[in-house]
This record gives C-alpha cells, structure tokens and sequence, in this order.
C-alpha cells in the first residue's frame, strides 16, 4: 500500500502531540459553566425579582405622599436601561410603572392622566413601533414626569409666605388627629409659635359637623391662621367625594372671606389607593393654599405596632399606639411639621 499525501508543498505534517496540546490551551481558554457560576446567576436573578417586589410594594405603600420622588426614580431607571441600549426592560418598566399609578390615583388631575398614559403608551408602543421611533416615545414619557413632578410641587406650595401675628391665635381644626390626648400636637405646636394656638379637634366629625358647629365659633375667635384636617370620618360615613370636596371648599372660602389664611392638611383614605383621589391636594392648587402632605399621618401608621417596620422597633421610637392616632411623640413629630409649613 502506498500513502497518498493531500497536503500543500512545504507545509509540515501535524504533530499528535501539540495538536493535543493545543485542544488543552483551548478548554483551558473557554471553560464550560461550573455550578458556581450558575448558581450565581440564578441567585442573581431572585435577587433582582426581590428588588422588584419590594420596588412594588414600597411604591404602593409611599404613593402619593412621594410620588414625585418615585416617579423621578423610575424614569432614573428607564434612562439607565435606555443608556445600555436595553429597549424592552425599558419598556416593562414603563408598563410597570403606568399599572402602579392607576392603582394608586392619587389625583385626578389633567397632568396625572397625562403622565399614566405617557408611561402606558411608552411600553406598549416598544412592542408595535418601528425601533427609530422608540426613542422619541421614550423623551415623552420623560417629559410628562417632568411635567408633573413640576406641576404637583407647585400645587403643594401657596405663592405667598404666610406672615404670623402674635397677637391673633392660630386655630387646628379638625377631628381625632387633631384633638390628640393632653391638648394634641396643637399643644406642642404651641411651644413653637408666639401666637396663641386653639385646639378645634374633635372624635369623629365630618365636614357638616364642623361646618354647623365649630365653624361659626371659629369665625368669632378671629383667627389669622387655620390648619385644616377634615374629610376623614366623611369617608368612614359612607359620604361621596363630590360632597366632601363641596363642604371642604366652604370652609376654605368661609374662613378666605374672614381674612383667615388656611393650611391644609392631606389625608390619606387608603394606604394603597386613595377611594377620594387626593382632594386635598387639588383645593390646594385651586385656592392656592400650603399643603402638608399625608406623608405624617402614614408615618403615624408605619411606626406602630400594627404593620412593619414598627413592629420590628422598640415601643420607644413609636408614633402611635393604635396605628392611626399620634401618641405623645407622633403629636410632637405632627407639630414640627405643621411649623415648618407655616414659619418663615
């Protein structure tokens, strides 16, 4: 038999041994998944659904007392994911975002609507544009955040400063958050004004009921300042939002025609979703008033014993004891905030 040799002239003949060397170089060079590594992707994966989760439910729970401070987060992340070129978990991230605001409303407001369907419209539209117009669907969605988050921090600040008289009192009207126990957090904003401070608070009044009872002797006392928490128990009573929003404009413009300066106060009916779509915050924008966000009262639920992280804290750093009403602490933590809002 005679070898037949295919290969070109001058080129040498393959060595067995560093044709095996160089197979090992390879297997060395690209290694094959280990059980570590995968195990690290998979951990990494429950890591970030965990960190959605947590992102939901945070968000959920903060709305709307932080709304514009969350939604500048999610449009924070949808740029990051727009930075890699990471298109579709931008647009989830969008849809993501829309679902959570329509579940909350906290307002009805034309630059809310606005920025639901921004987001919505951003996530759906990945899916059914042509790529090149994914970007430009993107900067709208930006600018309807920016729009909002401008236009809700304005209707949260009254134009003018509020100027106090020692001489004239400052009336809390209002009910159960109000009253308190030994004088409520008008006794402690007290400590921190010149002006007298008069504790209208009382358990379980409506609108109406302040409207036909305290109202009148409030106007009597001639107060230059009203901090307005009412429209509570009109939920808990079953009473419509149109007819609690008509009464606390009433009041608002009773106490306006008197020469009295109202602050309201935000109350959050739902720590989901507010059923009355922040009207505190519209008469704020509508009368041009300075606005107290809910912020504190759900602060007052959060640091109780009923629900996390309160119950995972010693009794010591509480607000509240039932999970609603301030207790001794959570009135001295409501009178700063009031302070801050009305103090130059």
């Amino acid at each position: 038999l005679v070898k037949i040799s295919v290969l070109p002239p001058n080129l040498p003949m393959p060595d067995p041994q560093n044709q095996s060397n160089a197979e090992s170089s390879n297997q060395l060079a690209s290694p094959t998944p280990t059980n570590a590594s995968t195990a690290g992707a998979i951990l990494s994966r429950q890591l970030i659904a965990l960190a959605w989760i947590a992102f939901v439910l945070v968000t959920l729970l903060a709305f709307p007392g932080f709304l514009v401070i969350l939604t500048c987060l999610i449009t924070a992340v949808i740029g990051d994911c727009l930075g890699f070129q990471q298109m579709r978990r931008a647009a989830w991230i969008s849809l993501v975002a829309g679902v959570i605001l329509i579940a909350k409303t906290p307002s009805i407001q034309i630059e809310f609507v606005l920025l639901v369907v921004a987001f919505l419209i951003t996530g759906i539209a990945y899916f059914f544009i042509s790529p090149k117009w994914r970007w430009p669907v993107f900067i709208v969605a930006v600018a309807a955040v920016a729009f909002f988050g401008i236009k809700r921090t304005l209707d949260a600040q009254a134009s003018q400063t509020i100027t106090l008289d020692n001489q004239r009192p400052i009336v809390c009207l209002g009910d159960s958050l109000t009253e308190g126990k030994n004088g409520g957090y008008p006794a402690e904003l007290q400590k921190l004004v010149a002006a007298p401070v008069l504790n209208y608070g009382r358990n379980g009044y409506t609108t109406q009921i302040a409207i036909d009872d305290l109202l009148p002797k409030i106007i009597q006392k001639q107060p230059q300042l009203v901090i307005l928490e009412l429209g509570g128990h009109d939920y808990n009573t079953g009473q419509p939002r149109d007819a609690t929003k008509k009464r606390l404009r009433q009041i608002i413009q009773t106490l306006i025609d008197a020469d009295v300066t109202v602050v309201i106060v935000e109350i959050p009916r739902g720590f989901v979703s507010d059923p009355f779509f922040g009207i505190e915050r519209e008469l704020a924008a509508e009368f041009d008033l300075q606005l107290i966000p809910d912020t504190i009262v759900r602060r007052f639920v959060f640091f109780s014993p009923i629900v996390p992280p309160g119950i995972w804290l010693d009794p010591k750093h509480h607000l509240s004891e039932d999970g609603l009403h301030p207790n001794q602490r959570g009135q001295i933590e409501f009178a700063k905030i009031v302070a801050d809002a009305i103090l130059p």
